[in-house]
Formats: structure tokens, sequence, C-alpha cells
């Protein structure tokens, strides 16, 4: 039995013990683990810091747990308060399971070091409770079964493992656990991984000597239960069971006498078709009875009212989608994240001047998306402005809310063609979108998903999936930054685009051997007449042109041309204009050129 990626979930746990006290019942042989990331994402661990989480994992009787980033979200000092129970108040048990970790060295780590194995725990042998091993050996009734953990390098850019944790590479560290367990006579091995699915299933092809992989961090549910992995004739399967404790994970394996898996069946089961255990419940109300004062907490201050009107948020830029974006993108900057877009259908009220109360927090922010960062291009970042304001005047919850950029629409154009002009924050100021370039950009998990038709978000070239829930993210901000005072500020505006024959849609600058510019000309409307077009390359040194050179084309659908200039460096730039029916007529020349695209 596995879980993965609870984050805190607790609401479900009571009928999650039921579902775990029905399977030890049918079943002799059994391990109930999970793959990490129990911390994070309600208000129960904001309140309880994984002390509720420990609580009652020791209740359902867990035999093994890996670490995920987020058990470093409170750093070092965290992790170590959860594993030896050492709460200030209240539930003061330590973990009744071993934390399994291969990959992670925390000899230099003042408040882990102690709790930290080098060497294989063995159940029986040595005291595994409260304590991290890189392999441990469970006794399943009699039968040995070894289990190794691994976690993402990306720890220490996505969470807060402090300076002195050296995080390895997971691949290398598994190997060597594989091999310290059946250096012990060992041929039944676990795997548990916080790596995301796609490096699961690799871990399963490249690590000889596992036989499960148990995954977590992608939050994954995945298309085939349980996977098969089958590399020269010994096996591997995977799993993971998504998130947030929805599901229990069940496997069941058979191995011949020489630890080869010869069948596996499972399933994901939905926690929600069991009933609730009493005794779970009672504890959990508990937890949850504190929860309902802690909600009138105030967390922050604001010397305006921030305005979360939905015909407001879901149509224009408001100084509360202002701060709400400014907060993803401060909290994702680690990662490199330079823009951050969120869904204003994700912003459910507005807030008063004066004290903001978590209560309140909840109130603007209920659904608990977590933040995410994607690789995205640049003509990826405009497709994804073009939808969000492709409703306008409609309320829809797709309209973008953004920090680290500015944009210019006009609504009356037709759906994806009414971006007028995109700009980026750089150091150098707002500078235009370069659609070729890849930008690191802040979002939430729900539009990371293609959520409000965001569908080129699950097109990006790299995932990082932070799992910072969106009222923590927004909450940590408040506390830092209050008294807030957010404006209105120009991030969002409307305008009227000039409708023009031509449009240059992609462009190209080479400087391998002098310069070569290449652009795509798209006629934009229908044509009126059959003569040719020129297309005018002009060199330009700063503020001064320097050379021209002119093509000539009939461009009836899109044309793609290439200019070639003498000169080398980086001073240089090169403009591109089109011209239909070109002449020296001065009204001529303004009413027919495109757009200039600016090859930097």
């Amino acid at each position: 039995m596995h879980t993965n990626d609870t984050h805190a979930h607790l609401d479900n746990i009571a009928h999650r013990a039921t579902a775990v006290s029905k399977i030890r019942d049918e079943v002799e042989n059994s391990l109930l683990l999970d793959a990490g990331d129990v911390f994070s994402g309600t208000l129960y661990f904001t309140q309880f810091q994984g002390q509720a989480d420990l609580e009652l994992m020791n209740l359902l009787g867990y035999d093994a747990m890996g670490l995920g980033n987020h058990e470093f979200d409170k750093g070092p000092e965290g992790l170590a308060k959860f594993i030896t129970g050492n709460y200030p108040e209240g539930y003061k048990t330590p973990a009744q399971f071993p934390v399994v970790n291969a990959n992670f060295d925390f000899s230099n780590e003042p408040v882990l070091k102690d709790l930290a194995h080098t060497t294989v725990g063995e159940q029986g042998a040595d005291n595994l409770d409260g304590q991290i091993y890189p392999a441990v050996i469970l006794d399943v009734n009699g039968e040995k079964v070894g289990v190794i953990g691994v976690a993402t390098e990306d720890t220490a850019f996505i969470s807060s493992p402090g300076d002195n944790i050296e995080i390895n590479d997971a691949f290398e560290a598994a190997e060597e656990a594989v091999t310290m367990l059946e250096s012990k006579g060992i041929n039944k091995i676990v795997a548990i991984s916080h790596l995301g699915w796609d490096r699961d299933l690799q871990l399963a092809e490249e690590v000889e000597g596992i036989d499960i992989v148990v995954g977590g961090h992608s939050h994954t549910k995945p298309d085939q239960y349980p996977a098969l992995v089958d590399k020269d004739s010994t096996p591997t399967v995977v799993v993971q069971a998504k998130d947030h404790g929805e599901f229990l994970g069940r496997l069941d394996v058979t191995f011949d006498d020489h630890g080869v898996i010869i069948s596996s069946v499972g399933s994901l089961l939905a926690v929600k078709d069991y009933a609730a255990d009493a005794a779970t419940s009672a504890r959990l109300a508990e937890y949850a009875a504190v929860l309902d004062d802690f909600k009138t907490t105030v967390v922050g201050s604001t010397q305006v009212a921030l305005d979360g009107l939905r015909a407001n948020v879901r149509t224009k830029e408001t100084n509360l989608g202002n701060l709400i974006a400014d907060a993803m993108l401060a909290k994702a900057s680690g990662t490199g994240a330079t823009i951050a877009i969120t869904n204003a259908g994700g912003i459910r009220a507005s807030i008063d001047e004066g004290d903001i109360t978590l209560g309140e927090v909840l109130t603007v922010m209920p659904f608990g998306n977590t933040l995410t960062v994607l690789e995205l291009t640049g003509e990826q970042i405009v497709a994804a402005l073009e939808n969000g304001v492709s409703k306008v005047p409609a309320q829809e919850g797709r309209f973008p809310q953004v920090a680290g950029l500015k944009f210019v629409y006009d609504p009356a154009q037709p759906e994806n063609s009414r971006m007028i002009s995109v700009l980026v924050k750089t150091a150098n100021g707002y500078q235009p979108i370069d659609r070729q370039a890849k930008y690191m950009v802040a979002t939430n998990s729900f539009m990371a998903g293609g959520g409000d038709f965001y569908t080129m978000f699950k097109e990006a070239g790299r995932v990082i999936d932070m799992g910072n829930v969106d009222y923590e993210v927004f909450k940590e901000y408040l506390e830092k930054h209050s008294p807030v005072n957010p404006q209105v500020e120009g991030r969002i505006q409307t305008g009227t685009k000039e409708t023009k024959p031509f449009a240059i849609t992609a462009s190209q600058l080479d400087r391998t051997s002098g310069i070569k510019a290449k652009v795509t000309v798209n006629r934009t409307e229908v044509e009126d007449h059959a003569g040719s077009e020129v297309v005018i390359f002009q060199l330009m040194k700063g503020t001064m042109p320097v050379s021209i050179v002119a093509l000539e084309k009939d461009i009836r659908t899109s044309e793609e041309l290439i200019a070639h200039f003498n000169e080398t460096g980086d001073q240089f730039l090169v403009k591109a204009f089109v011209f239909d029916e070109f002449n020296s007529d001065t009204h001529s020349v303004q009413t027919n050129l495109a757009q200039p695209q600016v090859l930097q």
C-alpha cells in the first residue's frame, strides 16, 4: 500500500485508515509506504508544522517513508522536529517508522546528522523508528524486503534544505543502495522515489536490482496501474497514487524464489468510498477545532482596498491581481522565473483596507492550487495571453493577472489575434518579448495542467512543481511586505490594433558569417491586386541606418525571406518592413507599412 504528495490534506485520512485496515485483514503480508511531500499544503501544516501528519501516520502504522522536497520547506529544523516528534506542545512521539533517503548527505547538517546513518538499517537489529537510512531491511513475516529512498536533486532550488546538506545524483545513489542490500542477500527491493513519473520509469529501467518503484513528486495518476518496465527478463513495477491522499495505491506482487516478480496486479482505491475510521476521526477533530480559531489570525495589512470583484478581476488589471502575481513571482524567483501569470478565476473575493486575516486569504484563494514554474517560449507566452483575453468582455476565469510583463490588446479584434504588444521586464526596463527566447514562468498547477484552456502550458519545455499551496505563498508575502499598497500600474491595457495587410510573425538573426536576417511574412488581408510586395531589411547601428536590402515577392499566404549584410558585430540590429504596391508616395508608405519587426 502506498501514498505520496499528501501535502497535509488530512480531511480524508480517516477514510484511508479504514482502507488500510481492511487490506491488512485480507492479506497476510503487507507494507504501507509513503513517497514524500507530507509537508505543506493546508492549514493543518501551517498551524501544526507536520505534527498532525506525524501522529496520524503513526496511528495508521506506516512502515517507511521517503523524503520529498517539501519536507525541507521549514528548513532542516522542521524535518528534524517531524522525525523526532520534538514539538513544543502536544504530540511528542517520534516517527514510528524509518525515513529512507540515499542521495542526501546529512553528515554536515547539525540538526540531522545524529539521526542519519550511512549503512543499511535492519528491522530487529537496529532502531529504525525516527531515524534516516539510505536503505532498510524490513521483516514481512519472515521475508526480508529491502527499501531504499531517493529524492529530486532540484530540492536545493525548490525548497529550503540549507547549505549543509549535500544532494547527490539520485540514480548513482540508488545503485549504491541496491548494492548494499544485495551484499546482505536481499533480492526483493522497493525504491521509494520522489523524482516524478518519467524519472521513476527511467529509474526502473536503468538501475538493476529494483523490483518496485513507489513514486511521487509529479502527482501522477498513471494511465496504467501498475506500469511494467521489463528489461533483461527482470521486470520492475512502477506505481504512483496521484496526490492529496485522494487515493490509496494497492499493489499485490508475487516473487519467485530468486526474488523476481512473477505477477503484479493492483489499483488506486478512492478513499472516499470507505467509511471514516472512528478513532482517527476523533483525533483529527481535535486538530480541526484549533483551525477554526486559527483562521482569525492576522497575517498582514493593506493600506488600500484590494479589488477582487469578479466583474473587474476577470476583465482588467486589478491591484489584488497584481499583488497575487507579485507574490507568486517572488516565491518562484529562485528557479529563474521572471514572469508570473495566474487566472482570475482563482481570485474569488476582495479584501477591505486594514488588517488581513487568514480567513480572508482563504476566501480569496480557496482552491489550494500549487505553485508551478514552466519553461515557455515567447511564442507560447503570447499564445497564453491571447487565450486569457480571448473572451473579453465576457467575465471568464481564464483572464490573466500578471507580473514581470506588460501587454496591450484590442478586445474588438477576433480571438487569438488581439495582442498589440507584449513587453517583458528586464534589468534594462521593459523590452519587447522575444518569441524565440525561453522564459521561466510562474503559474498555478491548475493552469499548468491546461486548465482554463491554457493548453500551451502543457507543452512546456520544463516543469518545476514547487508544490507550495497558493494561499501559503500569498500569506508569506503579506507577512513579509505588510502594509501593502498595490496599485493598478498599466500591466494590462487595451488599445486599437491597426489593421495592416501583412504581418511578420517569425524572425531570426544569424551572426555566424556576416549578418543574416530571416523573416516569415504572412498576408493578413484578402488580396486586392495581383502585384508583388517589397520586404525591406534595414541594418541599424544604434539609431543610424547603415544599409538596406529590398526583396520583391508575390506574397499570397506566407513567405520566408532572407537578407545578407557584410557587416559583423553585436552592435547591429535589423528592422524589417513590408510594403504593398511599393512606391515613393509618402501616404502610400504610411498606409501600407507593416508592423516593424526588430531583430536584436
